[in-house]
């Protein structure tokens, strides 16, 4: 039997796009993560990926029935990635029917964008692949949503989307997921000079499932991206963050808010990694978790020697609804330059004594208070959130959270 690695050499003669055949090039070269990695210490990435699940998907795409891409089946349904412009000027492509040019080189080619062997593999095997081009008018913002309901129990399945931003062009990016099964997907975002993103996702992991999500912001001078990233669900999560602050007074802000019910897994590795002075980053992460759940942040504020008068912050949060909760927070601090303000903290507990009292002395019993006192946790994120997204995330987070609350302290009678 051909090992994974000798397929993987045979399909690169294949027919395929410039990058599908690029990526499988670059994983012939690459690896898993050490077993040291600490970026990696709390998912195991391989027992995902295995190498008949991986075969499968070489054959899907490159086999003797394979074109070197994706065949959508259909439209609408279960198991698709579909785009909506709802305002402004976006230019929408499949990235398979692109050269590689050197608009989109970058993302094969930028410092850190392939790192591991899966990066690659989701680079050559996705299934759905979009390349989004905004261009506003002046004082124009471009939005859109994506709606991905990627959704195939017990199979691998890989997306990608390159988004650019245009110069001085704003982007609004509302994004709705419902995942079943074992799903790898990447967004790749590059912010030209004075460009702007807010980036707000709402994904739910479905029961058994895994989904690794990874975005990817290069910002360029003057460059501006807020992020809101929501995820709940009782599947496993794991969840990568990485700006890049390529420019002057490059900005990122990003807060992500997530729920994890008992038997789960939530995973969150960030970096933010400035490149050029007088840029800033913020982020905060938050989380509630209930019964033998777990969850892990690792997060990485990096400012090389030319980055000076930056200004970075980053914290992480947890509230834990049971004795047998676990949630683990990592900060990392790699400052190159001497003229730099970069901070971070940490905190951990349970909901305070004193708050539920205060609920409880106005008639409001124990469970209804202690789910009052947990959705109040995440007030500040729902106040980010773009109206017409707030109302569905935040009753979402709610049901969930009163879910986790009863199953803890038992059902009302």
């Amino acid at each position: 039997m051909m090992t994974e690695r000798e397929l993987l050499r045979g399909m690169v003669g294949k027919e395929a796009s410039p990058l599908r055949k690029r990526a499988l090039e670059l994983a012939e070269a690459l690896s898993f993560p050490a077993p040291g990695d600490e970026n990696w210490k709390h998912t195991d990435i391989r027992g995902y990926l295995s190498s008949e699940r991986i075969e499968n998907k070489l054959n899907e795409i490159f086999g003797d029935n394979g074109t070197g891409k994706f065949e959508r089946k259909g439209k609408g349904g279960k198991n698709q990635l579909r785009i909506e412009v709802e305002k402004g000027h976006c230019e929408i492509s499949e990235i398979d029917s692109l050269d590689l040019t050197a608009a989109i080189r970058w993302v094969t080619e930028f410092p850190g964008m392939t790192r591991y062997y899966h990066d690659a593999l989701l680079r050559a095997l996705y299934g759905r692949g979009f390349y989004l081009k905004a261009r506003g008018a002046e004082g124009e913002r471009v939005e859109v949503s994506i709606i991905n309901d990627l959704s195939r129990p017990g199979n691998l399945d890989f997306f990608w989307l390159i988004v650019e931003v245009e110069r001085d062009t704003g982007l609004l990016v509302k994004e709705y997921g419902d995942v079943g099964g074992i799903l790898l997907g990447e967004r790749d975002f590059r912010l030209k000079e004075g460009a702007s993103l807010e980036l707000t996702s709402m994904d739910s992991v479905s029961v058994g499932s895994f989904f690794r999500k990874r975005d990817v912001i290069v910002a360029e001078e003057a460059s501006a991206v807020k992020g809101n990233l929501a995820v709940v669900g009782s599947g496993d999560f794991r969840g990568e963050v990485e700006f890049f602050a390529r420019g002057n007074n490059a900005e990122g802000d990003f807060e992500i808010a997530y729920l994890v019910p008992s038997g789960s897994k939530k995973d969150f590795v960030t970096l933010q990694h400035h490149l050029e002075p007088n840029s800033r980053s913020n982020l905060l992460v938050s989380g509630v978790v209930g019964g033998d759940g777990r969850a892990d942040f690792t997060g990485t504020i990096r400012v090389e020697r030319e980055a000076q008068k930056t200004d970075a912050y980053q914290k992480s949060r947890s509230l834990l609804l049971s004795d047998r909760a676990h949630s683990g927070s990592v900060p990392r601090l790699e400052i190159l330059a001497n003229d730099v303000r970069c901070t971070h903290g940490a905190s951990l507990g349970r909901i305070g004594e004193d708050i539920l009292f205060y609920l409880m002395s106005r008639g409001i019993g124990r469970k209804e208070a202690e789910h009052l006192a947990s959705v109040a946790f995440f007030g500040g994120f729902f106040e980010r959130i773009p109206s017409d997204m707030k109302n569905e995330i935040e009753e979402s987070f709610s049901n969930s959270l009163k879910a986790l609350i009863e199953r803890e302290r038992g059902k009302p009678a």
